[in-house]
């Protein structure tokens, strides 16, 4: 499928986006997000659907989608200046907004000439079908290995599985006399992510946004007490915090406008101490 919006269109098949006659190069994920939108244009696309849609085996932070769309927003900006077709809808999602018209994708030249030669290259090498000259006791054992193959086997194999389950049930294993204790640290209501540890193991960082608020920040407190205290509040999302090993510092990833950066902060005196760099792609993944 080819939709064409503005002077722009995006070939699903040979995934590719054109402006005019000029290949736009795109970020894998970045295409498949803009795909999804242009499926879905005029409507409000949620953050849950992009990320089963577009990360369907994979666990990744909200904050992924926002760095691709930032990407593509760029490459509107670069060639069309003034026109916003990507809405952010806090808190929910995107909605494309310009109209989209969907064509059937015509495979190019090069691409017919390749699947011609393919064509024909199976019709030239294939093979007919072995004929089966074997006599009757040929024909016996074959259909003995397939009788075993199809029946016997699965059969024996049902037959396991089901004396291991009864086993289970028969002789429930013991504990060693220990179970997992659980308890939790923050009973405040809101969205948490990206706990991390500091050194010592005495404190911990994380990422938190309340419902009333539009952005999330940084947060530490004790593991042995609920008192916390607010590190951030650079007026955007502010997580990934990372403690550093031996100061008492904390890197962690924020927004400024469009673009992504790496913040340092200090957890004694909590200011700003300096920007690292900034980022034009990044893949977060949490691993809990």
């Amino acid at each position: 499928m080819v939709y064409v919006f503005g002077k722009y269109r995006l070939d699903d098949r040979e995934r590719r986006l054109w402006w005019k006659e000029e290949s736009i190069s795109l970020p894998p994920k970045a295409f498949d997000l803009l795909q999804v939108l242009l499926q879905n244009a005029g409507q409000l696309v949620e953050k849950d659907l992009l990320l089963k849609t577009v990360w369907p085996d994979s666990f990744v932070e909200e904050a992924n989608i926002s760095v691709y769309i930032s990407a593509i927003r760029k490459v509107f900006a670069k060639h069309s200046p003034g026109c916003e077709y990507i809405e952010t809808i806090p808190k929910w999602g995107y909605r494309f907004t310009a109209s989209v018209t969907r064509k059937p994708a015509v495979p190019s030249e090069e691409m017919q000439s390749t699947e011609a030669s393919a064509m024909i290259s199976q019709a030239v090498l294939r093979e007919p079908a072995p004929v089966n000259l074997a006599g009757p006791e040929s024909f016996s054992t074959s259909l003995r290995s397939r009788l075993i193959r199809w029946f016997l086997l699965p059969l024996l194999s049902a037959v396991v599985v089901l004396t291991v389950v009864l086993a289970i049930v028969k002789f429930p294993r013991k504990l060693n006399g220990t179970t997992a204790n659980t308890r939790p640290l923050i009973a405040l209501p809101g969205f948490f992510s990206q706990p991390a540890f500091s050194a010592d193991g005495q404190r911990i960082a994380y990422a938190w946004r309340s419902d009333s608020d539009p952005y999330q920040s940084i947060y530490i407190q004790g593991v042995s007490t609920d008192n916390r205290m607010r590190l951030t509040d650079t007026g955007g999302d502010d997580f990934s915090p990372a403690w550093s090993p031996k100061n008492p510092e904390i890197a962690f990833l924020h927004y400024v406008g469009e673009e992504l950066e790496i913040a340092i902060v200090n957890t004694q005196t909590p200011t700003l101490k300096r920007r690292l760099r900034q980022c034009k792609e990044i893949t977060f993944t949490t691993m809990l």
